[in-house]
């Protein structure tokens, strides 16, 4: 019993944070004046003392509250998902989350958290090493083109006064990776740890060599959707070490800067590229579509889908394409460290129905054989430059790339000639993945036929990937926009309708929880955004 009221006690503690001393005694003065109003016949000066300074107070009250809002909102690790826990405390749906993970392991559903957090690193890791073994097939292929870049990338010192810069871009987050030590604390205490970070980021990159302690990254299973016991319908969210993250991203700038000065990117690539984005890669896409549909010209689009992108890349075959692109020496060596002896464990959080009481979960570590780090700086970078020589090797298609989403426009006049270009571009498609150890998610690889107003018959010719037709759809989403076969923007519009309503909402239920200046940033980042 004794137990049940400390809980309690805390949770109004934490429910009503911004009860201050004054407010306390203003609640406590107005709880007198309202007995007293109906006790007794007052005059009609105090009536109106007691109307007014009920007005004050609700109005002090309500700009406490929003004051408190708006502190929880920005120090939450989700901001949209605190926004619609403080919708659904003003419209009453308090319905507490159960965060209890449940899976199926073998016929039983477990429940123990260990087990869970066992099954699912071995789930994780073995999907990853199936798929490669599943790509693991001699091909008589050619050697690919690869651009060679003759000049070499020098690694000049970090200094003391980079580091501090560098951190002062960290989100200052409160998740921490597996060495448990949070970003805000960092990103605090910056002053006092800059001069041994820039040393041993130095001795790093003088050495040639990643700490290993580094290398350790903690995994949060996210279920996506469908069946939540199923492994299969949970996805990773990789945390790394703050320090790693801030050393990574040394090695980027300085990177970045020497791969735009020796113009080692693809053109076809708008990933990572200076005056390049998402919006001029669909734009380039849907203008050289339009434009070839308004020659009468038979247009084929292929949006390709590759499984477990980042997870697959093999380490051999990224250190060499590095060093054809100017990374090498004691440089390629540090990558070749940063890239081995990677270990991940899983971590879940758990609470009891009340939400009460919270347990932190860790599996052992696993060795992780392929692949680049995900949620890592470096990650993106090294993907975009493992299949930077796609488009030397794909002959007779317009490729359009954003990283890892790939677009490949195929076009002819004659219908004939046009099924032979596609034969062509999927037979080197398959050279290229194959050599590369990339594998084609052939179920959502999607094959779309263009066409105008003028012309509603369209042609089909035949697609096939690994020996295995590819269906025709109507409508995708390529980079966050839903291109239609007619290239029309209805289903765009529509999509876009349905976010705009949802974001409207939130902002009407939040108008009288959250300060001005809260709201006004809501509509920019949720509302303006999107359009």
């Amino acid at each position: 019993m004794h137990s049940h009221i400390r809980k309690k006690k805390l949770r109004e503690n934490v429910n009503k944070r911004w009860l201050s001393k004054g407010l306390i005694t203003s609640s406590n003065r107005m709880k007198v004046l309202n007995n007293l109003k109906r006790t007794y016949t007052l005059r009609r000066e105090d009536l109106n003392y007691i109307t007014e300074y009920q007005k004050i107070y609700r109005k002090i009250l309500k700009e406490a509250k929003k004051r408190d809002n708006d502190k929880f909102v920005l120090e939450s690790k989700d901001r949209t998902k605190a926004m619609w826990q403080l919708i659904n405390k003003e419209i009453g749906n308090t319905l507490v989350n159960d965060y209890r993970l449940e899976l199926r392991i073998g016929d039983k559903i477990t429940t123990c958290p260990i087990e869970i957090t066992e099954k699912l690193n071995e789930h994780f890791i073995n999907a990853v090493e199936e798929l490669v073994k599943q790509n693991r097939h001699s091909n008589s292929c050619n050697s690919l083109e690869i651009n060679y870049c003759s000049n070499t990338v020098f690694i000049s010192l970090v200094t003391e006064e980079e580091v501090v810069k560098l951190s002062v871009n960290l989100k200052g987050k409160t998740t921490a990776g597996y060495d448990d030590i949070p970003e805000n604390l960092v990103k605090h205490c910056i002053q006092l740890i800059k001069k041994p970070l820039a040393h041993i980021y130095n001795v790093s990159f003088n050495t040639g060599v990643f700490p290993d302690v580094w290398k350790s990254v903690k995994v949060m299973p996210l279920y996506k959707k469908g069946d939540r016991h199923d492994m299969n319908n949970y996805r990773q969210i990789s945390i790394i070490s703050v320090f790693a993250k801030l050393l990574e991203r040394v090695m980027y700038n300085r990177l970045i800067s020497f791969f735009h000065k020796n113009n080692i990117f693809t053109e076809a690539q708008y990933g990572f590229r200076k005056g390049k984005c998402i919006e001029t890669a669909t734009q380039a896409l849907i203008e050289r579509t339009q434009k070839d549909l308004d020659k009468k010209i038979y247009t084929i689009g292929i949006f390709i889908d590759l499984s477990k992108a980042y997870d697959v890349l093999n380490h051999e075959l990224l250190l060499e394409k590095l060093s054809h692109y100017g990374v090498r020496g004691i440089t390629n060596s540090w990558f070749r460290s940063y890239l081995t002896n990677r270990r991940q464990s899983i971590e879940i959080n758990q609470s009891d129905y009340r939400n009460v009481l919270v347990n932190r979960f860790r599996s052992s570590l696993m060795a992780l054989k392929q692949g680049v780090p995900q949620g890592s700086v470096l990650g993106p970078l090294l993907f975009l430059l493992y299949i930077n020589d796609l488009p030397l090797n794909i002959h007779g298609a317009n490729v359009v790339m954003f990283v890892d989403d790939i677009n490949m426009l195929i076009t002819d006049s004659d219908i004939g000639i046009l099924q032979g270009k596609i034969n062509k571009v999927t037979t080197e498609l398959e050279c290229l993945f194959n050599k590369n150890n990339l594998v084609i998610n052939t179920n959502k690889t999607g094959i779309m036929s263009f066409y105008n107003k003028h012309k509603v018959h369209t042609v089909k010719p035949k697609v096939t990937i690994n020996k295995m037709d590819l269906n025709y759809i109507t409508e995708t989403k390529f980079l966050g926009i839903h291109i239609t076969e007619s290239l029309k923007w209805n289903s765009h519009v529509k999509v876009l309708a349905s976010k705009l309503c949802k974001v409207s909402f939130m902002i009407k239920s939040l108008r009288e929880t959250l300060s001005t200046y809260m709201i006004r940033n809501l509509y920019f980042t949720k509302f303006q955004s999107l359009l």
